[in-house]
């Protein structure tokens, strides 16, 4: 599934909640675009340091401070392009939906390349294959309703 990757982006930039929330499951790496990628990486640990996201100035700074060269030959022209990008309300949560389901997929499909996730299937270890999907189930619908759960999980 598509979406504006540089929208997505700028959006967060916006949203300190959706930016924490992105940060905790959709990866810099699974963008299509490779110059977004280590803008939205960026953008997450700005964001974990500081609790808020950065502004499109601060970002740039942030480039302009790790290697001038760097930021003037590579991430210039993207940090143009991310200034100005207009933030229609409307636009702008489409575009975190979109982004919210190709991140859950993505996300399943890494969990089921996981090779401790693999073991487990191929043990035949249902108990622990059902506990590792209600964990990543939980990333996704935001539910922070009493569980039942073993006695080990509870005590951990």
């Amino acid at each position: 599934m598509d979406f504006d990757e540089l929208l997505f982006i700028r959006a967060l930039m916006d949203r300190p909640a959706d930016a924490k929330r992105f940060s905790q499951y959709m990866k810099p790496e699974w963008l299509k675009t490779v110059e977004y990628r280590i803008l939205l990486d960026k953008v997450y640990e700005f964001t974990k340091g500081y609790s808020i996201p950065p502004s499109v100035e601060t970002l740039r700074k942030l480039f302009i401070e790790d290697d001038q060269s760097a930021y003037t030959t590579r991430y210039k022209d993207t940090i143009d392009r991310l200034a100005k990008v207009v933030l229609e309300q409307s636009e702008v949560l489409h575009c975190l939906d979109r982004a919210k389901k190709a991140g859950i997929v993505w996300s399943l499909e890494t969990m089921f390349n996981d090779p401790d996730f693999i073991h487990k299937r191929e043990q035949g270890d249902g108990a622990e294959v059902m506990h590792d999907l209600q964990e990543w189930i939980t990333q996704f619908d935001g539910t922070n309703e009493d569980v039942e759960m073993r006695i080990n999980d509870a005590v951990e």
